[in-house]
């Protein structure tokens, strides 16, 4: 069984948004990076699966009509919700919202942003997800976030969440896992 774990390409927003769950589209260059991933795929999915938002869709789209599949849309492989953080400059959060980005700061696994959800809740979301696709076929391309690939992550190499945050998730990176159910909490 082979599950790979792509994020989304370029997003078309701010280098200092925080995006969140914000449904932001691909930029060109995205869009661009998305129809060379596609053509480049030196293997052929059974299944490919991505969150239900828009810059993953936009991923999956060139990779879905050179193979003939059709996406399954799972919410549970969305972004980290940042609440009350999301569309705002991370600049600005720092200096206006400085005291819930420290509480949250402080123990980001239990504890959510304002009105978000924390790291637990993200990995028991993102586990049920991957979970699923199990059942979906052999050679299964999920398309995620950094926040859902790190918990993700995190659940298949028995790594803290912080030991996972550490691991750079860029535009397009993919990560291999083993096709064996994953832990929600460990």
């Amino acid at each position: 069984m082979r599950i790979v774990l792509l994020r989304h390409f370029e997003v078309d927003a701010e280098p200092d948004l925080c995006l969140g769950q914000l449904d932001v589209a691909l930029s060109k260059l995205g869009q661009a990076q998305a129809v060379a991933f596609a053509e480049s795929l030196d293997w052929e999915p059974d299944a490919l699966i991505c969150s239900d938002l828009l810059r993953t869709r936009q991923s999956a789209a060139p990779i879905a009509q050179r193979f003939g599949l059709v996406p399954t849309l799972a919410a549970g492989l969305r972004e980290l919700d940042m609440g009350r953080f999301t569309g705002y400059r991370w600049s600005q959060i720092h200096t206006e919202q400085t005291q819930a980005l420290a509480r949250w700061g402080a123990n980001f696994v239990d504890q959510a942003p304002p009105g978000g959800e924390s790291f637990n809740q993200l990995r028991q979301r993102a586990v049920g997800a991957f979970n699923h696709a199990l059942c979906l076929g052999k050679r299964v391309l999920m398309i995620a976030h950094a926040g859902s690939i790190r918990a993700l992550l995190a659940a298949a190499n028995n790594w803290t969440p912080a030991e996972s945050m550490r691991i750079p998730v860029a535009y397009g990176q993919s990560f291999e896992l083993n096709g064996q159910p994953l832990n929600k909490i460990s």
